[in-house]
């Protein structure tokens, strides 16, 4: 990325404290090995030559649209079970169950970042 070049994203982001199992059920459901933060993004981009323009949290859009996915899920149910078979849907149902709720909870949400990477720091 070129000196003075923009990087921005929107991402799902912890925002409440987890317990193990709790977070485990996250995880797992989102087949990621971790779930970042606001201020760890921050860091990470600043210890690689970025400078934050813009930090936001934008939960609360990011709950409302996770609330949507969830309903039309839901009256997928029929269609799913069809395609596929009961135990797929219920399978599909359980780890999106694990997302909505971490949502519901207050313990994930989501995130604006837009940072410039600084001059002296351009990278190849």
């Amino acid at each position: 990325m070129a000196p003075g070049g923009i990087v921005a994203f929107t991402d799902w982001l912890r925002v409440g404290e987890m317990d193990g199992a709790y977070l485990e059920n996250v995880l797992a459901a989102m087949v990621s090995p971790d779930l970042a933060t606001l201020p760890g993004y921050t860091t990470m981009l600043e210890r690689h030559g970025f400078s934050i323009l813009c930090q936001e949290d934008i939960s609360a859009a990011f709950i409302d649209q996770y609330s949507t996915i969830y309903a039309r899920l839901e009256k997928l149910e029929g269609e799913i079970s069809e395609a596929f078979s009961p135990k797929v849907y219920g399978i599909i149902l359980g780890k999106n169950d694990s997302i909505h709720r971490a949502f519901s909870d207050g313990k994930m949400g989501g995130g604006r970042i837009i940072a410039e990477l600084n001059a002296h720091d351009g990278m190849s």
